[in-house]
C-alpha cells in the first residue's frame, strides 16, 4: 500500500488504507505500507516535495517484489503539478512509478 497519509495521522486516505490493510491482513494477505515519516507503515521517505518519490518506492518494490502495489490517490501528497493551460504537461513526484 502506498499512502503518505497513514495513521496515527488523521484524514480520510490514511483511515482508508489502514482498514484495507487491516481487512487483507486478517484474509491471511502480505501487507506493507509505504508512508510518510508521520505515519506508522513499513516503509518511510515519501514527501510532497520530494521529486524522487518514484525512486523511493520502486527500492521498496524491488526489496520486497509484491505481487501488487496499491497507490491510494492523493493528489496534493505526491506533489500534484498542475498545468491547467496544457493539461498534458500534469505531473506528480510518483509517474515513474505509476
Amino acid at each position: 500500500m502506498v499512502s503518505t497519509e497513514y495513521p496515527p495521522m488523521f484524514g480520510g486516505v490514511g483511515r482508508y488504507t489502514k482498514n484495507l490493510s487491516d481487512a487483507l491482513k486478517k484474509l491471511g494477505v502480505r501487507v506493507y505500507v509505504a508512508c510518510n515519516e508521520k505515519g506508522n507503515g513499513d516503509y518511510f521517505s515519501l514527501d510532497a516535495d520530494n521529486p524522487h518519490n518514484s525512486d523511493v518506492l520502486m527500492n521498496n518494490v524491488d526489496e520486497l517484489n509484491p505481487d501488487l502495489v496499491h497507490v491510494q490517490l492523493e493528489h496534493g501528497l505526491y506533489g500534484l503539478k498542475l498545468v491547467t493551460i496544457n493539461p498534458n504537461r500534469t505531473s506528480t513526484n510518483i509517474d515513474q512509478i505509476l
